[in-house]
């Protein structure tokens, strides 16, 4: 591996992600960074969910969408780091509910919200994501909305529609 960071990330979601795929990339080629390494751990291949360590970043992926986390450009709070708020974020996606929202204008996909919805039945949103001006070209499409709610399955080591 290149970042010890990734062993205790995979110490962390040891009791979760038991058939987690670690891959090792070094010297990619992404765009003008020659010397690019990273470790690729992929959890739920199915449905796109684990984390890349990079230097000084780790990004959670999770079905459509990810999130990043680095210090250079995130406002932290005294004594937290980019490790212990993407350790948290990790978690959170094996220990609670996940809940997507696709909204539709018309047959088009226009946005995709992901929540975590804990045990209380409180939500937080993670993310909300645009898919671009193709749904404002028809002000009169109807606008529809597809609810999925997602949860970790310890056993089979994947995330199963509820």
């Amino acid at each position: 591996m290149n970042f010890e960071i990734t062993n205790d990330l995979l110490d962390t979601i040891k009791q979760y992600a038991k058939n987690a795929t670690v891959t090792t990339f070094t010297d990619n080629e992404i765009g003008n960074d020659n010397n690019h390494k990273s470790d690729y751990i992929s959890v739920d291949e199915k449905n796109y969910v684990g984390f890349e360590v990079l230097d000084g970043e780790i990004i959670a992926f999770y079905f459509t969408d990810h999130t990043h986390f680095e210090d250079y450009s995130s406002n932290i709070k005294d004594g937290d780091d980019y490790i212990k708020r993407a350790k948290a974020f990790i978690i959170s996606l094996f220990t609670n509910e996940i809940k997507h929202i696709e909204i539709y204008k018309g047959k088009k996909l226009a946005r995709e919200k992901y929540y975590f919805v804990y045990s209380d039945n409180t939500e937080e949103l993670i993310t909300s994501i645009w898919r671009g001006l193709e749904s404002l070209l028809n002000p009169f499409a109807k606008r529809t909305e597809k609810v999925t709610i997602y949860k970790f399955d310890k056993e089979k080591s994947r995330f199963d529609k509820k």
